[in-house]
């Protein structure tokens, strides 16, 4: 698999945007971290990292050792040539979830919106296995393709100043889970009470790029025996 469809921009005083122009696709995720993972290759001068998101790469530099026109030169010949790797057999990590209002307060007012009870709304998240598309936002937070349609709901208009960490959420056509406690516009229907990220870890986050989600409902009484 060859992309011939990509652009190349300066985004900022020490970054490339490579943007691919396909729509958001399972090959295209697979074709990005496999170039993310053979940048090194090229001896990129001043290249320190990349981040990946659904349809591009941000390259990030040294502003002070780079050359922007050679680099662009580089990355122009090598990914008209380029072909991924395979990956390895994707791991699932199974993600036990509390969907009760006492800790997910969004959870009685989301059902009401989508005029589902909450037993329904259980039984249609916890159904797919979520595949990881990317990781970004907050360190750790696991971007998840495969929600149900009839689940989905558009992001809240006033995003919450504090949403607490391991709160399951979803918003537009995504799941996710917030790792640490911040603020957030997603609506929150449950929570795991496991952690997802740890900076110390030599993998500091559960998962990885194309790996698999599963959540499994757990009672209130059973996420306080995880808690206590």
């Amino acid at each position: 698999m060859v992309l011939h469809n990509f652009s190349i921009h300066i985004n900022s005083d020490c970054s490339l945007l490579v943007q691919f122009e396909e729509e958001p696709n399972l090959k295209l995720t697979e074709f990005i971290h496999s170039f993310i993972a053979s940048i090194p290759q090229l001896n990129l001068q001043g290249y320190t990292e990349s981040v990946a998101a659904y349809q591009s790469v941000l390259l990030i530099f040294d502003p002070l050792n780079w050359n922007y026109q050679a680099s662009i030169q580089q990355l122009e010949q090598w990914l008209n040539k380029f072909e991924p790797s395979k990956f390895n057999a994707p791991k699932t990590i199974k993600i036990p979830v509390c969907y009760d209002s006492r800790v997910a307060k969004d959870l009685t007012a989301f059902c009401e919106v989508k005029n589902i009870s909450i037993k329904e709304l259980i039984a249609l998240h916890t159904k797919p296995s979520y595949r990881v598309e990317m990781l970004g936002f907050l360190p750790g937070f696991l971007y998840l393709s495969g929600l149900n349609k009839k689940i989905s709901l558009p992001r809240k208009p006033v995003p919450d100043v504090k949403i607490p960490a391991g709160s399951v959420a979803i918003g537009g056509n995504q799941t996710g889970i917030y790792p640490i406690e911040s603020p957030g516009g997603w609506h929150i229907i449950g929570k795991t009470p496991i952690s997802l990220f740890s900076a110390n870890h030599k993998q500091p986050a559960i998962a990885s790029p194309l790996d698999f989600i599963q959540f499994d409902a757990i009672s209130y009484d059973e996420y306080l025996d995880y808690v206590d």
